[in-house]
């Protein structure tokens, strides 16, 4: 089976299909000449929450290309599957999801296998792209397996994200910053706060300009740990190999509080193909009337890697992009987070000091540019997965952390 790039969150969703002998009267594609297949014993299109989804399936070939295959699956027990309901308007010949309407293109008229009743089938790929749920595929022997989850969501609901105004903002990919110019950083940050000037109205009345608190100390034409460097090779001459780690960050600016490890790793051994399991965000969502932004990170690779014990299972909260908007504290509230614990025990907002200069840590002849300082306040300890922090940031140091926000970032933990 082949896929493209499907990163996305659902919060709710509303659906049913009461008389599947109706279906044939429904304005989709008739494809009842196709009977259904079942999956193979051995092989499965999809899992939710590391659940087999072992639906039967009807394959059309995508007329925009035609090398790739859509799959299509019956609507009312995919939905099942997924812990979702909802419904078809057909007086408005609508097809409705979480409020909003669905693309009917999505959905076509085929042949039940337990039944021989025509009834609706939905391509499950296009429907987990609408309904926003985080996805990652794996291919192997027998082709390209899917993986959704959807158990984070009982973690709460996030109001941002049942918003038609929302924005979902692309993460962008890691880049090489080894021995550019502190100019060309600049113009690096420009470009990508660039790429979202709605939400840069909502977070200043001012023309951008890095923050010379946050990047003035870089230092030009140095090297900056390499993400290769942090997860295989450790500090020394090879901690530079990859893409550089620090533009995890730089790259995402409006990723205003992000994840990332507490310390490097030198596993011994050199990398056996692909990239390492870091703390990966698979979605980006903000709502720039509220002030509110949402993330999700699928750390469950990362964990199994590197933290197997419960207690090593601690993560950096990497705000210097909050700071660089002029979000200064950071305070995790404790009864809004699921499964996750923050190191600070103030009561009080932390401050956000996080920058970027010289340093030394990566063991480089002559140093490289990377994050300091190391923030304990900053830091959180996650349970069980799925897990969420909810964080209130402020512009100045609140009176007191019931004081109302100015900006809330929630992080969904899988």
């Amino acid at each position: 089976m082949k896929s493209g790039g499907i990163l996305l969150l659902l919060i709710s969703i509303l659906f049913s299909f009461n008389n599947a002998s109706d279906a044939g009267n429904m304005p989709f594609k008739d494809c009842t000449g196709k009977y259904p297949q079942e999956q193979e014993e051995l092989f499965c299109f999809l899992y939710i929450n590391d659940k087999a989804c072992k639906l039967p399936y009807i394959t059309l070939e995508n007329v925009e290309n035609k090398k790739e295959i859509i799959y299509y699956f019956p609507a009312e027990d995919f939905l099942k599957a997924l812990g979702m309901t909802g419904t078809y308007d057909r007086e408005k010949d609508k097809l409705i999801i979480n409020d909003r309407e669905c693309p009917k293109e999505y959905g076509i008229i085929g042949i039940d296998i337990k039944s021989d009743k025509k009834i609706l089938y939905l391509s499950f790929l296009d429907i987990l792209k609408f309904l926003k749920l985080p996805v990652s595929a794996k291919e192997n022997s027998y082709g390209v397996t899917v993986y959704t989850r959807t158990d984070y969501l009982k973690t709460g609901q996030s109001k941002s994200s049942t918003d038609p105004n929302s924005i979902n903002v692309a993460i962008n990919a890691m880049i090489e910053l080894d021995f550019k110019t502190k100019t060309e950083i600049y113009s690096i940050r420009n470009k990508y706060v660039a790429e979202h000037p709605e939400i840069l109205l909502k977070l200043t009345d001012k023309p951008y300009n890095p923050s010379e608190a946050i990047f003035g100390q870089i230092v030009s034409e140095k090297p900056w740990w390499g993400i290769l460097g942090i997860y295989y090779y450790g500090n020394g001459n090879m901690s530079i190999e990859g893409p550089s780690e620090e533009s995890r960050f730089i790259a995402n600016p409006y990723l205003l509080v992000a994840l990332c490890e507490c310390n490097a790793y030198n596993t011994g051994k050199a990398p056996s193909g692909g990239e390492p399991s870091y703390p990966k965000p698979t979605t980006l969502l903000w709502n720039p009337s509220s002030l509110w932004m949402q993330v999700v990170y699928n750390v469950s690779d990362y964990f199994r890697s590197y933290c197997n014990k419960p207690d090593t299972r601690k993560l950096n909260l990497v705000a210097y992009n909050a700071r660089d908007f002029g979000f200064n504290y950071l305070y995790v509230v404790p009864d809004q987070s699921t499964n996750v614990t923050s190191l600070n025990k103030t009561g009080q907002a932390a401050q956000i000091s996080q920058f970027i200069h010289l340093g030394s840590s990566c063991g480089y002849p002559g140093g490289g540019n990377n994050m300091s300082p190391y923030q304990e306040e900053l830091i959180i300890q996650v349970g069980e997965v799925p897990a969420r922090t909810y964080i209130n940031l402020w512009r100045n140091k609140p009176a007191n952390v019931k004081q109302r926000a100015d900006l809330t970032v929630v992080i969904d933990i899988f």
